[in-house]
């Protein structure tokens, strides 16, 4: 069952919270733990899809929080491989 829309305008399109969001960012963050393990990283949902009940844009957004002074040189390389 897909959620209903609410359409502020043709470019921006909110739904109905979606448990599903959730569950999309617990795969995401266990697909890039393993790869990101050594630069210490903290991998947080973030935005309206981590807020039960709260419409949003269909968008799971991502945080990642590093320590200070890390080489994050070959994050990209890591993320896009995995």
């Amino acid at each position: 069952m897909t959620a209903p829309e609410v359409s502020v305008d043709d470019r921006f399109v909110l739904l109905e919270h979606d448990a599903g969001w959730s569950r999309t960012f617990d795969a995401e963050r266990a697909r890039l733990v393993p790869a990101l393990r050594d630069l210490a990283v903290v991998i947080e949902h973030v935005g309206a899809t981590s807020v039960p009940g709260v419409r949003s844009q269909p968008v799971v957004d991502v945080l990642f929080e590093y320590p200070i002074g890390s080489d994050r040189s070959d994050f990209s390389i890591r993320t896009a491989t995995r």
